[in-house]
């Protein structure tokens, strides 16, 4: 029988999540200040995920306030947010993560210009996510009948924490523009 490392982490999980948390929060403050010591990387991940409570709250929209936010099919299995806790004690007020078939998706809403996004990142553990993976996650967090948007930023602007990562943003409330073209003998096209 193989021990399982995990397991006293797994039983306090299961008997005692709050104070898991607060251990996991405090190691990861721990790990943070030693990096920033060492690096600029913990400023970006900072920068990137909102770490702070007071952060997170701003231009953040919950999820049960926004006004559109994906019925997830149930098929994605919906993950603990013990280590997002770490970022925010409300995290699971404003993101949502799923995993089906080796696809991580991360959801949340936010205000950008005065306007409510839903931001769809997802990923794959080994390689970029390809076309099928964005089809299909257009299709089951923002759906068919919706445009969205895939963001490349200035290169100034990029933040790669994850190299494997691609994002999707959605608004109800934003005009996106209709880059169709009527291509004669052929049809709609974009």
């Amino acid at each position: 029988m193989s021990s399982d490392c995990y397991e006293p982490l797994r039983r306090l999980a299961d008997e005692d999540p709050k104070t898991l948390r607060e251990f996991s929060r405090q190691y990861m403050q721990e790990k943070i200040s030693e990096l920033e010591k060492e690096s600029d990387f913990a400023k970006d991940i900072k920068k990137t995920i909102c770490l702070t409570d007071k952060s997170m709250g701003v231009g953040r929209v919950k999820i049960q306030d926004a006004k559109f936010f994906p019925e997830v099919p149930s098929y994605y299995k919906l993950i603990d947010m013990t280590v997002y806790h770490l970022l925010a004690k409300d995290a699971d007020d404003y993101i949502r993560k799923y995993e089906w078939n080796g696809l991580s998706v991360i959801t949340s809403v936010a205000i950008y210009n005065n306007k409510e996004w839903l931001h769809v990142s997802f990923s794959r553990k080994s390689r970029i996510p390809d076309y099928n993976d964005i089809q299909r996650v257009r299709r089951d967090f923002i759906g068919e009948d919706k445009k969205c948007f895939m963001v490349f930023p200035k290169k100034e602007n990029y933040v790669n924490i994850n190299k494997y990562c691609l994002h999707l943003w959605y608004s109800e409330d934003a005009d996106i523009p209709d880059f169709e073209v009527d291509i004669p003998g052929i049809g709609k096209s974009i």
